[in-house]
């Protein structure tokens, strides 16, 4: 799986260029405690492994309109080192590498 250009932003962490994107959004009728939003990271060059990272409990409150909790560039950024420390290495062709945020 390769992430889209369009919609995915830039991060750089240790001198290495990624991409990232949102991959999937609660909808705005879950409950906040249920929510999970994942994103996916890859090399801006020649990717070849994706991180997959799983966001629990970012979403709306469907009863009193709580504003959802961003997934910013910096938890981005922590979950990259955190994979890369576990593992995860992304100019190497395999499957994707799952980390769930903290």
């Amino acid at each position: 799986m390769t992430i889209p250009k369009k919609g995915s932003r830039k991060i750089t962490v240790e001198e290495v260029n990624y991409r990232w994107a949102i991959t999937r959004k609660p909808p705005r009728s879950q409950d906040l405690d249920n929510a999970n939003v994942s994103a996916a990271v890859e090399l801006a060059e020649n990717p070849r492994s994706v991180l997959s990272i799983s966001f629990s409990g970012v979403g709306y409150d469907k009863w009193i309109g709580i504003a959802p909790k961003p997934v910013t560039p910096k938890h981005i950024e922590t979950c990259i080192k955190r994979a890369l420390n576990e593992g995860w290495q992304p100019n190497k062709n395999g499957s994707a590498f799952t980390k769930t945020s903290d």
